[in-house]
């Protein structure tokens, strides 16, 4: 009778690797839903290596909220 019971009444176990897998899974999928809504900025056509700091610096705001 003791088996019967125990058959009807099983509680769900996850190992904790089930578990670090399921957030991974879940982490991997919001972030790339993250990474889709992503807009590249457009480069200058003409391109000076000496300006390549100032260009850095004025794309700061697009990436800073």
């Amino acid at each position: 009778m003791g088996d019967k019971q125990s058959g009807r009444h099983t509680k769900l176990v996850l190992s904790c690797e089930r578990i670090q897998s399921l957030t991974d899974g879940i982490f991997a999928f919001a972030m790339t839903l993250l990474v889709i809504n992503i807009n590249l900025p457009s480069a200058p056509d003409k391109f000076d290596p000496k300006l390549l700091g100032k260009y850095l610096i004025s794309l700061r705001p697009d990436f800073t909220h």
